[in-house]
């Protein structure tokens, strides 16, 4: 039984299906999004996506783009805060 197969039988397909995207954080230095929807705000100091439903937020110093793709994302500089933010 793979991941998402544990997940759909304890969520649902239904919910299954809204997660569609997750991000990593390395220590506070790097920010990896995969399946964002595309960006919505970006500054030095904010970044947000748009994933699944919700909004993800990164905020910190210095924050760079060093890669992007159609639903990937590489994000580096300081990470001080990260999170997920429902409409």
């Amino acid at each position: 039984m793979t991941i998402n197969q544990s997940i759909g039988n304890i969520l649902g397909e239904e919910m299954l299906s809204l997660l569609n995207y997750k991000y990593t954080v390395y220590a506070d230095f790097a920010l990896e999004v995969e399946g964002h929807r595309g960006i919505k705000v970006f500054s030095s100091t904010y970044i947000t996506f748009a994933v699944g439903k919700s909004t993800l937020v990164v905020e910190g110093e210095n924050l760079t783009i060093k890669q992007l793709t159609k639903n990937y994302a590489l994000i580096t500089g300081t990470i001080t805060w990260a999170g997920v933010q429902r409409k």
